[in-house]
């Protein structure tokens, strides 16, 4: 199981990537989803680009619902929060704390037993038992 990070779909919205559409290919008998915070974070990078650009709003709107459309969407749950708390606390103790943001990520991957695909492996790297994967 995967669930892919907001740096794999903005990599993805952005540059079109060749290395990421062939992954997403070569694993498309697997189970792959977004994390509710993922979905959250596109669609503020959605609004953000919709207040200098109005009328691509409806044009963003449903691309972003097509590209999310065939994935799974995680939502936060009891065993999410619980892995959250437990995962923060061991990166602050160890001085290597990342986003808040990317902390319920990391802690959702892993309370699913999933591989947390991202372009940003190297923060993620600090969470003990995240597997973690690059497909640039």
């Amino acid at each position: 199981m995967y669930l892919l990070d907001t740096t794999v779909w903005i990599d993805l919205l952005r540059t079109n990537s060749p290395a990421i559409r062939r992954k997403l290919t070569a694993h498309t008998g697997s189970r792959m989803g977004l994390s509710i915070i993922t979905v959250c974070e596109l669609q503020y990078g959605l609004e953000r680009r919709a207040a200098r650009h109005p009328h691509l709003r409806t044009r963003e709107q449903h691309l972003l619902s097509a590209i999310i459309a065939p994935f799974d969407i995680f939502a936060l749950d009891q065993q999410v929060t619980e892995t959250y708390g437990r995962v923060r606390s061991v990166l602050e103790s160890s001085g290597k704390s990342i986003g808040a943001l990317d902390t319920f990520i990391a802690a959702q991957a892993l309370s699913l037993g999933a591989t947390l695909v991202t372009s940003n492996a190297k923060e993620f790297s600090h969470v003990p038992g995240l597997p973690v994967e690059d497909w640039r």
